[in-house]
């Protein structure tokens, strides 16, 4: 997440004047303020379709606190062996927003709140949507009026730089919304996609803990990681692993399979790419049953180049909230 500032507060009429934006047309923001702040930011953005470009509007955008989550009930992080299952359903609380508001006809939102760090979410942030992910974008706020700008491609093509910006795959070819710093929101392929999703939340659901939502910034990694494997001239950089460009250690990545079945009368993901999150990737496996992995994406079946020739290729991800755990493979959420 790029943020650029404008003005300060001092200049907030001109440049309101010079957006072609007057008091009046501003639509009203739900927000509470933090006690004894001082300084208010007025924050604004704009949201298209990716690949599209086409503003979307009546979208909920939402700003919240960049404060940890609470599980309830409480449970501690699971260690090797992880359960099975929680004795009892788990759900995650995060901190109620201070901020609402939606999506205007232009595409564009206006969000107003205390200097701060934030997480921005943009989308319907539910465990039911298999239409669209939900953005989660890390966000801080200094005062005065700030264009808030989504991540794009970071300038180094060698991990870890993610710092406010996303891996970049050189033989990838990303839409131009991508590109522009504009927030965009893809549509989750329902052939390739969403039976992992589904698959993947039917094990949550075995195990007492709730669904996961789909997020833009893994759907989006996701699915450069898979391009590039792909791309027949693919090779990693030199002394980086092949899927080198996830935005989480908490992944799968595997080629093969039996193919793209029902999974206990459910549509589910390639058996290998779902199942293996939760029984055979030691790595990755504590954080699939963990209540705070409350984001995902995954894909399976759709590109085949890498590794095995003729098996195609799946990716999930599903890391903690960044506001709860530190990854220790990827320091900084974009």
């Amino acid at each position: 997440m790029k943020i650029r500032v404008y003005l300060i507060a001092a200049y907030a009429i001109a440049v309101l004047a010079a957006c072609n934006v007057s008091n009046s047309s501003v639509p009203l923001v739900s927000h509470a303020y933090v006690a004894g702040s001082t300084a208010i930011t007025n924050a604004w953005g704009k949201l298209v379709d990716d690949p599209s470009g086409k503003l979307l509007a009546g979208v909920l955008v939402q700003l919240e606190p960049w404060r940890p989550c609470r599980v309830v009930p409480y449970v501690a992080i699971p260690k090797w062996p992880p359960p099975s299952a929680w004795p009892h359903p788990e759900t995650l609380n995060c901190p109620a927003a201070i901020a609402t508001t939606h999506t205007r006809a232009d595409g564009k939102f206006y969000l107003s709140a205390p200097p701060g760090h934030y997480l921005l979410v943009i989308g319907t942030d539910s465990t039911t949507d298999l239409t669209r992910p939900t953005i989660h974008d890390s966000v801080t706020l200094t005062g005065g009026i700030e264009h808030l700008f989504a991540p794009t491609p970071c300038p180094s093509v060698r991990p870890p730089y993610y710092e406010h910006c996303l891996p970049r795959f050189s033989l990838v070819k990303l839409p131009a919304v991508e590109l522009s710093g504009e927030y965009r929101l893809v549509t989750i392929d329902q052939k390739y996609e969403r039976p992992c999703i589904t698959g993947f939340g039917y094990q949550r659901t075995q195990r007492n803990v709730e669904g996961v939502v789909v997020d833009e910034w893994l759907t989006e990694n996701n699915r450069s990681t898979l391009d590039a494997a792909a791309n027949p001239k693919y090779t990693p950089p030199p002394g980086v692993p092949t899927y080198w460009g996830a935005l989480s250690g908490a992944f799968t990545y595997n080629q093969g399979g039996s193919g793209i079945k029902r999974i206990n009368g459910r549509p589910g993901c390639w058996t290998w790419n779902v199942q293996s999150a939760f029984f055979y990737n030691v790595a990755g496996l504590p954080y699939s049953i963990d209540p705070r992995s409350h984001w995902y994406s995954g894909s399976y079946g759709k590109l085949n180049h890498d590794g095995i020739k003729g098996n195609l290729m799946g990716y999930s991800q599903y890391p903690r909230d960044p506001r709860n755990f530190k990854d220790p493979d990827i320091s900084i959420w974009p």
